[in-house]
């Protein structure tokens, strides 16, 4: 009986461990993307863990702080991950990564996101038109 309990406890332990690695991953990579730190997006993209991940408050992505910033090395790196969602949007805000590009004017931004055949550029704002 106390074997069982033993595993039950070092399975939650492991689970919420797990949990707090993916999180603090995520967290880093938008960090080290508004930090425009490319080496170490590049270092983190190479790990598994949700590269989408919004932030808890904000609902930004990492490539959407990209894309708002214009740090098109980043960008990038971003679209070739093949696990990256270039259309994600926030309901709260309803802006995808494209649409940040363009309304900053970043243009290299906007060409790199245009190339991307997974872009849909043709998505309008949750909150109404572009």
């Amino acid at each position: 009986m106390n074997w069982i309990f033993f595993i039950y406890i070092f399975t939650i332990y492991l689970f919420r461990f797990s949990e707090n690695k993916m999180s603090f991953l995520e967290e880093e990579l938008r960090q080290k993307t508004r930090q425009a730190s490319t080496n170490e997006v590049q270092r983190l993209l190479t790990y598994d863990f949700n590269v989408n991940a919004p932030d808890d408050e904000s609902g930004v992505t990492a490539l959407m702080y990209a894309c708002y910033f214009g740090y098109s090395r980043i960008v990038s790196l971003f679209l070739q991950d093949p696990r990256i969602l270039p259309n994600y949007y926030y309901p709260a805000h309803g802006n995808t990564p494209f649409l940040l590009a363009c309304q900053e004017g970043q243009a290299e931004v906007v060409k790199l996101m245009m190339a991307d055949p997974r872009v849909d550029v043709n998505l309008a704002q949750i909150q109404g038109d572009f």
